[in-house]
């Protein structure tokens, strides 16, 4: 029942923020981890990170970010967040309270939609090192969502 629901809660990292004004500061932010996914990111996240969006997908028109690793058998989501509207500021915001739970995160590689909200929050998010800094944008117009995993991922360096 909820006690359960309360430990599974107390074992996760979670941000959450309600709306305000709508300004930055007091807009709507999500932030959830699980154990399991920061191992995984620990573990397969600083070689590439993928973050994808869902939009639309609900009455709520918020979108649903998510961020993925490849691991030694398939990709996983490792952090999921859900911002009031998709401007670089906040999602930058989520990405920090990420960093903040994963401090040694530090991809060398990271894929995004091509979004210059989504492109610039990853670039203020993480910090580049010489020669090893890419955000590269995915190509994903003509693929199905259920098959996204299945197909090579076009992807074009922008850096």
């Amino acid at each position: 029942g909820s006690f359960q629901y309360l430990t599974c809660l107390l074992t996760h990292e979670y941000f959450f923020r309600s709306q305000g004004d709508g300004s930055m500061s007091q807009s709507l932010l999500f932030v959830h981890q699980t154990p399991s996914q920061q191992q995984l990111l620990h573990r397969y996240g600083n070689y590439l990170t993928l973050m994808d969006a869902t939009y639309k997908t609900t009455k709520y028109d918020l979108p649903l970010f998510m961020l993925a690793v490849k691991t030694n058998i398939d990709y996983q989501v490792v952090g999921t967040f859900i911002v009031q509207c998709e401007k670089r500021e906040n999602i930058l915001e989520a990405l920090r309270v990420m960093k903040s739970w994963n401090t040694e995160w530090n991809p060398q590689n990271f894929m995004t939609d091509n979004c210059v909200a989504e492109i610039k929050a990853v670039q203020g998010a993480v910090p580049g090192k010489p020669k090893a800094d890419k955000t590269y944008i995915q190509d994903l117009c003509q693929l199905p969502c259920p098959t996204f995993w299945d197909h090579k991922i076009d992807f074009h360096q922008i850096n």
